[in-house]
């Protein structure tokens, strides 16, 4: 569930004081609006004041991705993962730049760190081991039911036997 802020009420936090750390809220609405120049511009102040604030400069990196200035948008990711590693996001946003550059290795580290700090984050990864558990579990269940068709068992009783396996 996303939360809702007064726009106008942020608008007016930020023009009373630069230094607001609410900037990053107010960025990411325009940006959410696709207002970029205007995202930009308050990341921009904000992040004079909050140098080091992770939340701006993703939002920045956004920003400048959506600008198409890819170069200033992967340093401020690597900036960002150099700070947080474990900043999903930013991890999966240059991700996607990397794929788009068809640039492997890159590609494949960040792959790799995403699998390390958040393996259910990785939309082509390779088979995980919860669902090779659940196929374990599958094939432990296979010589019951190959029982239970052994047995003389009534149509109704049959149909009932196999949905109760799809369910599973």
């Amino acid at each position: 569930m996303k939360k809702k802020y007064d726009i106008k009420k942020l608008e007016r936090a930020f023009s009373e004081d630069f230094s607001s750390p609410l900037y990053s809220m107010l960025a990411n609405i325009y940006f959410n609006k696709k207002d970029f120049d205007r995202a930009y511009t308050v990341c921009k102040i904000g992040l004079e004041h909050h140098p080091d604030d992770i939340a701006g400069q993703f939002i920045l990196a956004k920003t400048h991705l959506f600008k198409n200035n890819i170069v200033k948008s992967k340093l401020l990711l690597n900036r960002i993962l150099t700070q947080f590693p474990l900043h999903i996001n930013a991890r999966k946003l240059i991700i996607e730049i990397f794929k788009n550059e068809n640039n492997k290795n890159k590609l494949d580290y960040h792959k790799k760190q995403l699998l390390e700090f958040s393996p259910i984050n990785l939309d082509d990864k390779k088979v995980s081991k919860p669902v090779v558990k659940k196929a374990a579990s599958k094939k432990a269940s296979k010589p019951a039911a190959k029982k239970a068709a052994s047995k003389k068992v009534s149509k109704p009783a049959a149909k009932k036997a196999t949905s109760k396996k799809v369910l599973k």
